[in-house]
């Protein structure tokens, strides 16, 4: 067994948004994640777009701030997300009840897939929960206020989790997810064996508001400042006055709140606000925060992509291959498939052969740990 190591540091009392910066792009965009094998950001755009991007899946090259490529896609792309591996976006397909999921490296677009129509104002997809280590197996939360979370993979629809009216789903581990439901202000916790979601404990009087749920280093994050450990659920704190989409930096141990044209950043351990700011240009409606590489947050919000620069904000860990915040077992689960797989980015020494000589640099990097 690999020792767990939560990627956490000190950072200093003196944490400053005075640089803080906003650029924006106008796309008509529903929805945005940032691809860090690529260094680019996805797009979904609305049919309102203009002629040349509308219902397509945007791809913005950060280096150039220009969008690069336009994949079409059917009815009114809206909410995305991308595989852990890198090797997938998936897209809601608001108009059509389904979903598709796009491959960057080879270009290809999945065939559609219907989701279980349980009635028509929730037969659309709400969010997508993507298994760490298997990027062939989605959970999909029915609607924005839904009735179910839902298991798919190559075959179909597989089956649905019990409980019910959840809002926000995300994985904690490739064994574990996490949702919630804003009708009893309840956490739900479920185990994971691939294939079907079981239900083993949650946690109630668990507030909500904007955005979606995080989970990072062994945390679960709430849009309105309450942090609970994700093993046992328990509360550890809150956030004073906190509130909007959320995204933690474990890696620096601050977590950053967006909420209209404020962007607020919190010392994880005391839970005390460090700083705020009344961010420049329009900045509202924000509906996803992410972060984009060293010293960058994105966000997405009124049809637009934004980037937020100089701030404290670690580059992502390159051998942190789930995403989750913690170097442990799955991460090296993750890296041995991708060299099964022959992923391009498990091609660490770049000599266009996936062996030994990759496992090792994988070994020596994994030591290291992250700045």
């Amino acid at each position: 067994m690999i020792p767990v190591l939560v990627l956490q540091a000190n950072v200093s009392a003196q944490v400053s948004l005075d640089d803080a910066s906003v650029w924006r792009i106008d796309l008509d965009a529903n929805d945005a994640v940032y691809d860090r094998y690529r260094n680019v950001i996805y797009a979904s755009v609305s049919r309102y777009g203009s002629v040349e991007t509308r219902n397509t899946l945007a791809v913005l090259d950060l280096e150039t701030g220009t969008v690069v490529h336009n994949e079409p896609m059917m009815s009114e792309p809206n909410m995305l997300a991308l595989s852990a591996d890198g090797s997938r976006v998936y897209i809601g397909l608001d108009d059509d009840h389904g979903y598709q999921y796009y491959e960057p490296e080879t270009g290809r677009v999945g065939e559609f897939q219907d989701l279980l129509p349980y009635t028509p104002s929730t037969n659309i997809v709400g969010e997508f929960a993507i298994a760490p280590l298997d990027p062939g197996t989605v959970v999909v939360m029915h609607g924005y206020n839904s009735e179910k979370a839902c298991v798919y993979n190559s075959t179909g629809f597989l089956n649905c989790a019990s409980t019910s009216n959840l809002d926000s789903v995300a994985f904690i581990d490739p064994n574990t997810m996490i949702s919630r439901s804003p009708t009893s202000s309840t956490l739900h916790k479920y185990t994971f064996d691939g294939e079907q979601l079981q239900s083993v404990a949650y946690r109630s009087s668990f507030m909500f508001g904007a955005g979606t749920l995080e989970a990072k280093g062994g945390l679960i994050y709430s849009s309105t400042g309450q942090v609970v450990e994700a093993s046992t659920l328990a509360m550890l704190g809150t956030f004073t006055s906190a509130e909007g989409v959320v995204e933690p930096v474990p890696e620096l141990g601050i977590t950053y709140y967006l909420s209209g044209r404020t962007l607020q950043v919190f010392d994880n351990e005391s839970f005390l606000e460090m700083d705020s700011k009344l961010l420049n240009g329009s900045v509202g409606g924000v509906s996803r925060l992410f972060v984009v590489g060293e010293g960058q947050l994105g966000y997405t919000g009124n049809g637009y992509v934004g980037i937020i620069s100089g701030i404290p904000v670690a580059a992502l860990c390159p051998v942190d291959l789930t995403g989750d915040g913690v170097l442990d077992d799955f991460d090296v689960s993750a890296f041995l498939l991708s060299l099964e797989s022959e992923n391009p980015f498990a091609d660490l020494n770049h000599d266009s052969r996936w062996d030994f000589f990759d496992l090792a640099a994988f070994e020596r990097m994994f030591k290291e740990g992250c700045p």
